[in-house]
């Protein structure tokens, strides 16, 4: 018998993706602002969100599409992925999203 013991299996790093940053002047800043999908965040911080979160939130968002053969029969069913953080918010101002792609720069 060897005496060498199992190496317990390591979880992939969840990388951050996007940073998510909230100034909502109609809440006091650090109040607690719950956004569907993605979870609670404080008013007025730029906050960090891997990509199971972006992931869950948009699976949160998804639908679903109709799948019909050629005699326009009803086959099945196909998930349409929500939509990114960037383009859920795109037009909101109270809602900053950036991409936090690995090796990027900032100016």
């Amino acid at each position: 018998m060897s005496d060498a013991q199992a190496t317990p299996a390591t979880e992939p790093e969840d990388k951050v993706v996007a940073k998510l940053k909230l100034d909502m002047p109609q809440h006091a800043k650090g109040a607690a602002i719950q956004i569907a999908g993605l979870g609670t965040f404080e008013n007025g911080a730029t906050h960090d969100i891997t990509e199971s979160q972006h992931e869950q939130f948009r699976v949160q968002s998804s639908t679903y599409e109709d799948v019909v053969n050629d005699n326009n029969e009803l086959v099945g069913v196909k998930p349409i992925l929500g939509s990114t953080l960037a383009e859920a918010f795109k037009d909101n101002e109270d809602v900053t999203v950036t991409s936090s792609k690995k090796g990027g720069s900032s100016s």
